[in-house]
């Protein structure tokens, strides 16, 4: 065998085992981000179902203050009061175990570290139509003003340091309480790629969703085919 095919197999093996590598860790971190996705889920379904419905809400507000404290000191900023509100706010919106196993696939937990200051974003996926990731901020009450800053701010890191070379821009959903047509409309926030929806306290029947969605989401197309997204 000569040396140039000595080179060649060289390279042929390092690629093989580059990408066996690549693949592994890719592997890895999504079973430990499915992981973090059911463990805050399970968080917040326990909480809720032995604290939060009993009925005392003050209370119950009360005692999740307590364990958060007491969590962040033994596991980290993780735990944070805000941080634990968003797990119990994550199984209110989606009660249904087997829904968060599917999204658990292309569901993270995203944090991120700006001037010392650590900022949460809720949930995070890549949707593979669209080719970029799609940012969702739950908020327990209405849509504020200040919720287009803070998502702006998000959007930005995620372009400068998550998008890859040939994805389009990152693109944000609100969820909320309660939201003004005028105040979002004033906001224009679409033309800062940010969408803001009005959760439901109850979930409609199985069909009536899937209706509902399949609308939502050839609409979604429909508006970003216009614009030249």
């Amino acid at each position: 065998m000569n040396d140039l095919t000595v080179s060649e197999a060289e390279q042929t093996l390092y690629r093989r085992l580059s990408t066996l590598i690549e693949d592994r860790k890719h592997a890895l971190s999504q079973a430990v981000n499915t992981a973090m996705v059911f463990l805050y889920w399970e968080i917040g379904e326990m909480i809720s179902s032995e604290i939060l419905d009993s009925g005392r809400a003050d209370y119950g507000k009360q005692i999740v203050g307590q364990l958060s404290e007491k969590l962040s000191q033994q596991y980290g900023k993780s735990f944070h009061k805000s941080s634990v509100f968003r797990m119990i706010q994550f199984y209110e919106e989606f009660p249904n175990k087997q829904i968060v196993a599917t999204l658990s696939q292309q569901l993270t937990w995203s944090h991120f570290v700006l001037d010392g200051k650590d900022y949460y974003m809720d949930l995070l996926f890549y949707h593979r139509s669209l080719h970029r990731l799609v940012l969702i901020e739950l908020k327990l009450g209405p849509f504020e003003p200040e919720h287009k800053g803070q998502v702006e701010l998000y959007l930005r890191w995620l372009k400068k340091h998550e998008t890859c070379e040939g994805e389009e821009d990152p693109i944000a959903l609100i969820l909320c309480a309660e939201k003004s047509r005028e105040t979002v409309e004033l906001m224009e926030l679409n033309e800062s790629r940010i969408h803001v929806a009005q959760y439901l306290t109850k979930m409609p029947p199985k069909k009536l969703l899937e209706e509902k969605l399949a609308i939502a989401i050839a609409s979604a197309r429909e508006q970003l085919e216009q614009r030249g997204i």
